[in-house]
C-alpha cells in the first residue's frame, strides 16, 4: 500500500468510491503538485496503461514529456482539457479491469477538483516547503514588483493537435533549462508551413509550467516575412518595454532604449524567457538579445540567420510518414489515401493541417476523392488553401519566403522549376525527383559555378531548397526542391520565360545532362510550363540515350544526334565513355576471359579516374590488377597498379597509394608521370583534372619529391576553385602547404594551412580539417 501525507490517515479510494465531495473530503492529503503526480501514476496503474501505450492508443493533445512531467509530478496541466481526456480513457480501462485506483480519483469532476486544488496549492507560495511546514497555514502570496509570478506575456494559443516535434520540443527545453550550460539563445529553423511557432510556442508553456521562468513569457511577432514590412529591431525594442510595464517617455534614441530594456530585465531579477517569432534577419533579433542574466531567447525563422550569440540551432524538418497519417486522422479510416495525401502534402504541416480541416468539415467525403484532387499539379495550390483566408495557404507563406529573395536568387529557382525527373549519384538514379548538382545548375544558369553556388547556398539558407550529400555520385553535392516549392516556383516561372532566357537555359541544361550526367534507366524532362522541350531516355536496344522529338524540329538536331527512323528519336552519334566500359565490363563477364575481364576492369577504372571519382576507380583497379597478374600481362598490370595508386591518392589512402607505387616505380617516377599525361588529356573537367593533379603530387610526396609536388598541387588548387568544390579546393591547400613546409618554405607553408583551415571550417567540413592534421594548427 503506498505511503500518504502526513494528515491522510493512510486513507484508501477506490474508483467507486470517490466523487467530487469525496474528492473535497480528502484534499487535505492530496494537494501538492507532488500528490497530483502520484494520483496520475496511480490512475495509469490501474488502467495498465504507459505513457507509450496512451500515445498509440489516443494520440493525446499534449507531448510525450508532458505526460511524463505530470506522472512524475514535476509540473501540472495548466488547462483541464488535455488531461480530461486522458482521464476518461483511464478510468474507463480501470472499471473494465476492476482494478482500485490508490490514490487516483474516481470521476472527472474528482480529477477537475484535485487539479484546482494542487494548482492553488502551487500558486500559494506553500510549495516546497516541508512535510511539517505544509502543514501550517499558508501566508498570503506576495505581489510581485514585476507583475505575477507567471504571466504568459502573449503567447498565441498552445496547438493541442501537435503531432510528431516531441523530439525538438526535447531539444529546444534541454536548451531552456535554467541549468544549462549552453548559449542564451535558440535558434529554430525550417522552411515556410513546417510548424516552427506552434512547436516553440507548446515548448514554452511547457517550461513555464515547470517553473523555470517565474519571470513569465515575453513573446513578440516580428512579421520577418509580411508583405507590410517587417518590424524592426527599435519597434521591437518598444513593444517589449510597454510589455514590461516601463511607462513613457522611452529613452530618444534606439541605444538608449536597447539599454532601457536591458535594465529593465536586470530590475526584474527573475528568469524570464522571451519569444522571438517570424525573424528575417539578426537585425530584427539582437536589439532584443539580454545581456548576462538568467534569461533565455528562443527566435523562430525561415532563414539560417547568422549566428545571434552563438545560437543552439534546431531544424525542423516534414514530418515521416507515418506522423503525417496522424496529422490527417485517418490512419484507422483509410491507411491507404492517407500515406498519398500525406505524400501529395509533402508531409508539410501546415498543407496537413488544411487536408485534416477539409476531412472534418466534410467527413463524408471519400478520401479518394481529395487524393485525385490533389494529383492534379495546376490545382493542388488551390487546394491547399483554407476556404476562409487566402494568406494562411501554402502559395501564401511560400510567397512570402520568395519576395525575401534578392533577384538572381529568384531567377534561379524559377529555372529549377523548368527541369524536372533527374536524380542524384550515377550509384542510385531514379525516375520523377528533382535533385541538380552545381554543374548542373551552373550550365542552368548560364552562369559562372561560384555565382551559382551562392544563389543556391541562399535559397537553402532560406529553405527553399534542401542540400543533399551524396558520397557515390559525381558530384557529391546536390540540391533538392521540396515538391511544393516546385509547384510554386513552376507558377512563377511562364511569366518570365523571356527575362530569365529559359529557353536557351533549358537547351543548356539539356545539353550538360546529354554530355555530363546521364546513367542507364534515367529519364529526363525539361519543361516550361505545359511545353516538353526535350525528353531524354535511355533506349536498351541501342545502348545510348535518344533524345525525343519532331525530326522535323530542327532544335532537337543538335550536333553530335543523328535521327533514328526505327526508334523515332535523335539518338547520340558519340557514346557516353562510362557506359561503354561498363558494358565491356559485362561482356568479359559473361565470356568467362579473365584476362579480357581484367582488361575491361582496368578501362572502367581509367574512365572513372578521368571523371574524377577515385573511390569508385580504386575499388575497380584493384580487382583488374590482380587478374591482369594472373593474367601474366606484365605491360598492363603496371599501368593498372599506377592508376591504382592514382585512384588511393586521390583519395587520401596514403599509405596504401605508397604500397601500390613502390611495387611498380620503386626507384624512379617516369611512368607516373607519363600516365597522369594521358589520363589528363581526356580528364572531364575542372574536378576531375584537380583531382588526377592532386593524386599526382600527393605520390611525388610519397616518393620524397615534395619540391616537385608543389607545382602539381598548385594546378589542383587552381582546377579545384574552378569547380566550385570547396572541400576540395581546401583539401589541395593543405596538402601543398605540408608540401612547402616539408622544402623548409615555412611562411608559405603557413599561410596556405591557414587558408585550407579557412575554408573548410566556413564551409562545415570538420572530416578534412582532422585528415590534413589542421585542428592542431
Amino acid at each position: 500500500m503506498r505511503q500518504y501525507p502526513k494528515g491522510s490517515d493512510k486513507l484508501k479510494v477506490t474508483g467507486t468510491a470517490r466523487g467530487a465531495e469525496g474528492m473535497r473530503a480528502v484534499m487535505g492529503s492530496l494537494r501538492t503538485p507532488e500528490d497530483f503526480g502520484t494520483a496520475f501514476k496511480d490512475l495509469l496503474d490501474a488502467a495498465e496503461l504507459t505513457v507509450p501505450r496512451i500515445l498509440e492508443l489516443q494520440p493525446p493533445p499534449v507531448s510525450r514529456s508532458t505526460l511524463y512531467d505530470w506522472r512524475n509530478g514535476d509540473h501540472l496541466p495548466e488547462t483541464p482539457g488535455p488531461l480530461l481526456k486522458i482521464v476518461e480513457l483511464c478510468l474507463e480501462r480501470a472499471a473494465r479491469r476492476g482494478k482500485p485506483l490508490g490514490t487516483a480519483p474516481g470521476d472527472v469532476e474528482g480529477w477537475r477538483d484535485l487539479l484546482a486544488e494542487a494548482k492553488q496549492f502551487r500558486d500559494s507560495g506553500v510549495a516546497g516547503r516541508t512535510e511539517e511546514a505544509a502543514g501550517a497555514a499558508p501566508e498570503e502570496p506576495r505581489p510581485s514588483p514585476t507583475g505575477p509570478a507567471r504571466s504568459y506575456g502573449g503567447l498565441p494559443n498552445r496547438v493541442f493537435d501537435l503531432v510528431g516535434r516531441d523530439q525538438e520540443i526535447d531539444d529546444l527545453l534541454r536548451t531552456l533549462r535554467p541549468d544549462a550550460d549552453g548559449p542564451p539563445v535558440a535558434l529554430v529553423t525550417g522552411m515556410a508551413g513546417v510548424g516552427k511557432s506552434a512547436m516553440v510556442t507548446n515548448a514554452a508553456y511547457l517550461a513555464l509550467e515547470r517553473g523555470w521562468f517565474p519571470g513569465g513569457a515575453l513573446y513578440i511577432e516580428l512579421s520577418g516575412y509580411d508583405t507590410d514590412g517587417p518590424v524592426t529591431g527599435d519597434q521591437a525594442v518598444l513593444t517589449a518595454l510597454r510589455a514590461l510595464g516601463v511607462s513613457e517617455p522611452f529613452e530618444p534614441t534606439a541605444a538608449g532604449r536597447q539599454a532601457q530594456y536591458r535594465a529593465r530585465l536586470g530590475e526584474r531579477g527573475e528568469a524570464t524567457l522571451i519569444v522571438l517569432d517570424n525573424a528575417a534577419s539578426e537585425d530584427q533579433v539582437m536589439p532584443l538579445v539580454p545581456g548576462a542574466g538568467p534569461h533565455r531567447v528562443v527566435v523562430t525563422s525561415r532563414n539560417t540567420l547568422d549566428n545571434p550569440r552563438h545560437a543552439t540551432r534546431i531544424g525542423l524538418e516534414v514530418l515521416g510518414v507515418a506522423e503525417s497519417v496522424r496529422a490527417l486522422g485517418l490512419a484507422d479510416r483509410d491507411p491507404v489515401h492517407a500515406e498519398r495525401l500525406a505524400e501529395l502534402c509533402g508531409r508539410l504541416p501546415l498543407a496537413l493541417q488544411i487536408v485534416a480541416a477539409s476531412i472534418r468539415f466534410d467527413p463524408l467525403r471519400p478520401p479518394a476523392e481529395l487524393v485525385a484532387e490533389l494529383a492534379d499539379e495546376h490545382r493542388r495550390l488551390d487546394v491547399l488553401e483554407y476556404h476562409d483566408s487566402q494568406e494562411r495557404g501554402v502559395r501564401a507563406v511560400l510567397a512570402m519566403s520568395y519576395r525575401k529573395l534578392a533577384g538572381p536568387h529568384q531567377r534561379l529557382l524559377r529555372l529549377l522549376s523548368l527541369v524536372s525527373g533527374h536524380q542524384l549519384g550515377e550509384q542510385a538514379r531514379r525516375k520523377g525527383t528533382s535533385h541538380v548538382s552545381l554543374p548542373a545548375a551552373a550550365a542552368l544558369a548560364g552562369e559562372p559555378p561560384a555565382e551559382v553556388r551562392r544563389s543556391l547556398v541562399a535559397l537553402t539558407r532560406g529553405h527553399l531548397l534542401e542540400y543533399v550529400v551524396w558520397e557515390r555520385s559525381t558530384h557529391r553535392e546536390y540540391w533538392h526542391l521540396h515538391d511544393l516549392v516546385l509547384l510554386y516556383a513552376r507558377e512563377l516561372a511562364p511569366a518570365f520565360l523571356e527575362e530569365d532566357g529559359a529557353l536557351e537555359a533549358a537547351a543548356r541544361h539539356r545539353d550538360h545532362y546529354l554530355e555530363n550526367e546521364f546513367v542507364k534507366d534515367v529519364t529526363v524532362q525539361v519543361i516550361s510550363g505545359d511545353s516538353e522541350l526535350g525528353h531524354v531516355e535511355w533506349r536498351e536496344q541501342l545502348g545510348d540515350f535518344v533524345t525525343v522529338g519532331d525530326p522535323g524540329d530542327a532544335s532537337y538536331a543538335e550536333r553530335g544526334f543523328v535521327w533514328d527512323e526505327e526508334q523515332q528519336g535523335w539518338v547520340s552519334s558519340t557514346p557516353f565513355p562510362l557506359d561503354v566500359a561498363s558494358r565491356a565490363v559485362r561482356e568479359a563477364e559473361r565470356s568467362g576471359d579473365r584476362h579480357a575481364l581484367g582488361l575491361a576492369k582496368a578501362a572502367y577504372g581509367a574512365v572513372w579516374l578521368r571523371l574524377g571519382e577515385a573511390d569508385a576507380a580504386g575499388q575497380v583497379l584493384g580487382q583488374a590488377a590482380e587478374l591482369l597478374d594472373e593474367a601474366g600481362d606484365r605491360r598492363a598490370h603496371e599501368r593498372a597498379l599506377v592508376d591504382l595508386a592514382l585512384a588511393l591518392a586521390c583519395d587520401e589512402q596514403i599509405e596504401q597509394a605508397r604500397g601500390v607505387l613502390d611495387r611498380v616505380c620503386p626507384d624512379d617516377v617516369r611512368l607516373l608521370r607519363d600516365r597522369v599525361d594521358e589520363l589528363l588529356a581526356d580528364a572531364e573537367g575542372h574536378r576531375a583534372k584537380g583531382v588526377l593533379w592532386m593524386g599526382f603530387g600527393q605520390l611525388l610526396r610519397v616518393k620524397g619529391l615534395s619540391r616537385e609536388a608543389i607545382s602539381p598541387l598548385n594546378k589542383a588548387v587552381v582546377q579545384f576553385r574552378a569547380s566550385g568544390f570547396r572541400d576540395h579546393e581546401g583539401l589541395a591547400l593543405g596538402n601543398l602547404g605540408w608540401a612547402l613546409r616539408e622544402c623548409s618554405f615555412f611562411g608559405e607553408g603557413e599561410r596556405r594551412l591557414r587558408q585550407a583551415r579557412e575554408i573548410l571550417t566556413a564551409n562545415g567540413f570538420p572530416a578534412q580539417i582532422r585528415r590534413l592534421r589542421l585542428d592542431a594548427q
